[in-house]
């Protein structure tokens, strides 16, 4: 079973849309390298000036 995956920054209104996803890494395979986790890592979780907030993401999906 081939999968892909991603990681990536959400961003989230405040009513829980998200509006946007920036994958900084992509990949084949069952689940993403700690590595491209980590890379992503110090994000600000929040923008008040927009009302936004930021989460990373990892989604992982079936290719068949």
């Amino acid at each position: 079973m081939p999968a892909a995956w991603g990681i990536g920054l959400a961003t989230v209104a405040a009513d829980g849309t998200v509006l946007d996803t920036w994958y900084h890494h992509l990949g084949w395979g069952h689940a993403a390298p700690t590595e491209h986790r980590d890379s992503i890592a110090g994000v600000p979780p929040s923008d008040p000036r927009r009302n936004v907030t930021i989460e990373t993401v990892a989604p992982v999906i079936d290719t068949d």
